[in-house]
């Protein structure tokens, strides 16, 4: 039941329990660790429809992926949008999960990158992440909550922002851990 102190959220009937409607005046609190709303693999999958699909005649994507092979930076790339997605943000905890989790592994291909190479891309390619990351946390408010559609600007704009602010999160903390 509304009331003035409640957010406006319910349950549709056919929505089932782990989705909501999501009404014009809710608050809305997204998870750092994005695998709380969506499974890992469905995480996974956005992130490579998501790089699939960025226009390569910019330059910014034309230089991250005109990498040689050898740097394999679609791979970095995708480890790092999952690790922002899932809460890891440390050098350290992103490859201890290239080797542990499934998910990262498969992203990996099986061969986690070095730190120095995630430290270098992470700072050559931020806005490509911010970018994506932004990307994904709309996917997961859509996939949370139905009829929601077409996300209102204000709240798209929130979203990019708090892609932004995990980023921040990620170079601050990676920071700490190399002193």
């Amino acid at each position: 039941m509304e009331t003035p102190g409640n957010p406006t959220r319910r349950n549709p009937p056919d929505a089932g329990p782990e989705r909501t409607v999501l009404m014009e005046t809710s608050p809305l609190d997204v998870p750092l660790d994005l695998a709380t709303w969506v499974a890992p693999q469905t995480i996974a999958h956005w992130i490579r429809e998501e790089i699939d699909q960025l226009d390569r005649s910019k330059p910014e994507v034309r230089g991250v992926l005109s990498h040689p092979p050898d740097a394999r930076p679609q791979v970095i790339l995708s480890v790092l949008l999952f690790a922002y997605s899932t809460q890891r943000f440390t050098n350290s905890e992103i490859l201890a999960a290239c080797h542990s989790d499934p998910v990262m592994k498969q992203l990996c291909d099986g061969q986690a990158p070095f730190a120095d190479e995630i430290g270098h891309f992470r700072r050559t390619h931020r806005a490509l992440l911010e970018f994506l990351l932004g990307q994904l946390l709309i996917r997961a408010v859509r996939e949370k909550f139905v009829e929601a559609g077409q996300l209102p600007p204000g709240l798209q704009r929130s979203l990019k922002n708090r892609a932004v602010d995990q980023i921040d999160t990620a170079r601050h903390l990676s920071s700490l851990e190399g002193q």
